[in-house]
Order: structure tokens, then C-alpha cells, then sequence
């Protein structure tokens, strides 16, 4: 059980912070000062930067962590990352179009625990 959190712990991660630095890169090269994000507490050039580092972040500490060095790192960006999801999905000014977009939020949500859990028990093991 243990082994099935740590991976899906990395798996969960790993695309999220790959799109997370891939949009601050695209932010940064087009200069698109003017981003906004509804799901997200920042907007501008500072969304950009942000998007950017927690990217960065997220990529050096899940390689770190699979490295089996620095594994506090990936358990600060996966809580970092939890707090994001929640405060986007149940506290962002972002509105759901449908029932069904709801439940798919709440399901990314629950993957966030998840994977949050997982790097916990990575933390410990």
C-alpha cells in the first residue's frame, strides 16, 4: 500500500508540475504580463513568476525525492500544491458550468490528498 501512494504520489505531481513550469515559461517568453488564472490568487506578471517557480519547484523536488535525497522538499510542494487545489476548487471565484465539472474538481481535490498522503509516507520511508 505504501509503494502504491509514493507512485501515485509521483505520478500525480509530476504532469501538474510540468504544466505548472511549462505555463511560466510560455508566460515569461510571450510576456504575457496581463494572465490571469480564475483558480489561482494571483494574476499578471506575478502569476507568471508563480506559475514558474512552484513548477520549478515541483520538478527539482519530485527528482530530488525519487532520488531518495531531500524528500522534505516534495512534501512542502505537495501540501503547497493540496492548498492550491482546495483553495481553487472550493474558494477561488472560478463558477462550474455543470454538476458533472463540479465532481470532476472535487476528484482532482481528492487526488491532491491523495498524493499529498503519499508523499508523507515517502517523508517517512
Amino acid at each position: 500500500m505504501k509503494l502504491l501512494l509514493r507512485l501515485f504520489s509521483f505520478i500525480f505531481h509530476l504532469p501538474l508540475a510540468l504544466f505548472l513550469f511549462a505555463l511560466g515559461v510560455f508566460g515569461v517568453l510571450d510576456s504575457a504580463w496581463r494572465m490571469s488564472i480564475d483558480f489561482l490568487p494571483w494574476s499578471g506578471k506575478t502569476l507568471v513568476y508563480a506559475l514558474l517557480g512552484i513548477g520549478l519547484l515541483g520538478l527539482v523536488s519530485i527528482y530530488m525525492a525519487a532520488r531518495g535525497k531531500m524528500k522534505f522538499i516534495f512534501a512542502l510542494y505537495s501540501l503547497l500544491a493540496f492548498v492550491l487545489i482546495v483553495n481553487a476548487v472550493f474558494f477561488s471565484t472560478h463558477r462550474y458550468p455543470d454538476v458533472a465539472s463540479f465532481r470532476w474538481a472535487v476528484g482532482f481535490a481528492a487526488g491532491g490528498f491523495g498524493a499529498f498522503m503519499g508523499a508523507l509516507v515517502h517523508l517517512r520511508g
